[in-house]
């Protein structure tokens, strides 16, 4: 119980693993959860219930209070390629709560290959970036450009990964605006 389980989903036997994990957890009585924005901890989401009891019995934590989940899917409109080879961004927001929201970038390549690439995000007046993870930030707030890491950034023509970051957002989820470059 709490327990986290990182996966990077750019490897294709990681997104075929993911049914057969999930499915072999639920047997267990465990389910999919997210990290608590207060607490940091690994929570069960509301309204989830395990769909099986437990083999083995097990004691659990107090477990912390959970916040509303709101799913949403809020895609920008891609930018048009640009740069050397050229890439678009794409984002969306997985989960919302009561001051802060989960947001991905999902980059493409255009028509020819990429050796690295910047997105810049335009933050909605008081919202900021408080982690992120599959890039190197510079600023947290306002424009924000990120830069791919030593493993995302090369990418075949049409190819595409993802990095992701939670922020806070003083009462606005609003999307920020995303663009892309490319070298």
């Amino acid at each position: 119980n709490g327990g986290i389980i990182l996966m990077h989903d750019q490897y294709q036997a990681t997104r075929d693993a993911v049914p057969q994990i999930v499915k072999n957890l639920s047997s267990r009585g465990l389910c999919p959860g997210m990290i608590s924005p207060s607490t940091g901890r690994a929570v069960a989401p509301d309204g989830v219930t395990p769909t099986t009891s437990p083999t083995t019995p097990t004691t659990s934590p107090t477990s912390p209070t959970k916040p509303t989940i709101t799913p949403t899917t809020s895609p920008t409109t891609p930018t048009k390629p640009t740069g050397t080879g050229g890439c678009e961004a794409t984002f969306s927001q997985p989960s919302t709560w009561g001051g802060g929201f989960q947001g991905q970038v999902t980059v493409t390549a255009g028509s020819t290959a990429i050796a690295s690439w910047t997105v810049t995000m335009t933050m909605p007046s008081g919202q900021s970036i408080s982690s992120l993870w599959n890039g190197t930030a510079t600023g947290t707030s306002g424009s924000v450009s990120v830069r791919s890491t030593a493993w995302n950034g090369s990418l075949a023509p049409g190819a595409s990964t993802s990095f992701g970051f939670t922020a806070t957002a003083n009462g606005d989820s609003a999307a920020p605006a995303v663009s892309c470059a490319a070298a």
